[in-house]
């Protein structure tokens, strides 16, 4: 029998009951310290209390809103004629192709330079620039460390832990690498905007948050500008392409799914409702197929992991439990997503044509419930952002290629298609 509440740690309870999310992720609710980067303290997803993160999105959320991220349309599509490209080159060559690596390069291309203006060019160069991403990969390793109670305890609170687990400026690799290229872009910027010289990218993150000031005239401190940064180029674009390689190689997996949206893609090219060369976000989302498509498989491959709440000082009662003071409680975006309650008995399968039979009503619940990007006020900023990517990018991969499954997780077959 499952329980709808289950002890899964000392001081750690998960739930998988629909009618305690908003009891546990209200607006008030305090974060838990762990799993937590130990070194960008400014950045708004470290601040634990929900004082200190209403605060912190004040003053770095309105860069993320749509209006602001569809800026970026253009740099969008640049990004992706730049990647069809590279992609047909390297399925003339091999049909199967290293699908991870090139959709990291991709999502990083389009990312970095809607934070900080400049991009560091990985589509360019076709390889991993000053080993960029593999440094990155030793941050990602301390932060699951950082999972780990004794340790977070230690990096947190002795310096011989701050010695082994935090990597500072003078780090030649890891967090050092990137700490050090987003300081030395925000010093360049700074100067730059004194003489009045305009990035490539304009209306960044870096510039909005550079320019932003309070009621009281009072600026962001370029501390925590620069630690919000450090925090957007790593998690933005590894989440970025986390969930469109779930995507795609979810339709892989669908070969009639992509056949049908294939179909509506090219009438819509046809009838002249989808713009050349690059469709407008807009646009992709009119078409019910491939809105129903994006919608289920992010759905089914809800990719975070939970957001720990620290339960109040005062008494929480979840069900028959009474909760003590400072217990982390969690559910799993996964578990929600695919929930019988909401979706049936055929929850866990991949089945896009249920939102295009669902009621209005049904409609509301199931996005009143959407998981993917994590629930109530600290849903994941960057969310715009990722959206306006996965429907442009699908619509564009399947209107030029064929998709199939690969020999290995990490790989796909494509096909230019004859249009």
């Amino acid at each position: 029998m499952v329980r709808p509440i289950v002890r899964c740690g000392p001081n750690h309870l998960t739930f998988n009951d629909l009618d305690l999310i908003p009891v546990v992720y209200h607006r008030q609710s305090d974060k838990t310290d762990y799993p937590q980067d130990f070194t960008c303290p400014g950045a708004a997803t470290n601040k634990a209390g929900y004082l200190e993160y209403a605060a912190a999105k004040r003053q770095f959320g309105q860069a993320f809103s749509v209006s602001r991220v569809q800026l970026f349309e253009g740099l969008v599509d640049e990004n992706l004629i730049k990647w069809v490209s590279i992609l047909n080159e390297e399925s003339h060559k091999n049909p199967s192709i290293d699908w991870s690596t090139w959709v990291k390069y991709f999502s990083f291309d389009v990312y970095v330079p809607m934070s900080v203006g400049e991009s560091f060019g990985f589509l360019d160069h076709k390889s991993d620039v000053r080993n960029m991403l593999q440094s990155s990969y030793r941050i990602f390793r301390y932060w699951t460390l950082s999972r780990y109670r004794p340790i977070a305890w230690l990096a947190g609170h002795t310096s011989l832990g701050r010695r082994l687990f935090v990597s500072g400026r003078d780090d030649p690799t890891g967090m050092g690498m990137w700490t050090n290229e987003v300081h030395d872009i925000t010093q360049r910027r700074m100067k730059s905007s004194a003489t009045q010289t305009k990035p490539r990218w304009e209306h960044s993150m870096l510039d909005q948050w550079l320019a932003a000031k309070s009621a009281a005239g009072e600026g962001i401190p370029l501390s925590d500008i620069e630690d919000q940064l450090v925090s957007d180029v790593l998690g933005g674009p590894y989440a970025l392409a986390t969930t469109l390689s779930h995507l795609v190689t979810t339709m892989a997996k669908h070969p009639k799914a992509v056949q049908r949206a294939q179909n509506e893609i090219d009438n819509a090219f046809s009838q002249q409702t989808l713009s050349t060369p690059s469709p407008t976000y807009t646009e992709c989302c009119a078409l019910p197929f491939v809105d129903s498509c994006v919608r289920e498989a992010m759905r089914i491959t809800a990719t975070a992991s939970p957001r720990w709440r620290c339960s109040p000082d005062r008494p929480l009662r979840l069900l028959d439990w009474n909760v003590p003071p400072g217990t982390a409680v969690a559910t799993s975006p996964f578990t929600i997503s695919t929930h019988p309650r909401l979706y049936g008995d055929n929850s866990e399968e991949f089945v896009p044509e249920r939102w295009l039979e669902a009621s209005e009503e049904q409609l509301r619940v199931w996005n009143a419930y959407d998981a993917h990007w994590g629930f109530g006020y600290r849903k994941c900023p960057g969310r715009h952002i990722g959206v306006l990517v996965l429907y442009k990018a699908l619509v564009t991969l399947l209107r030029n290629f064929d998709i199939k499954e690969g020999n290995s997780q990490s790989s796909l077959v494509m096909v230019t298609r004859q249009l």
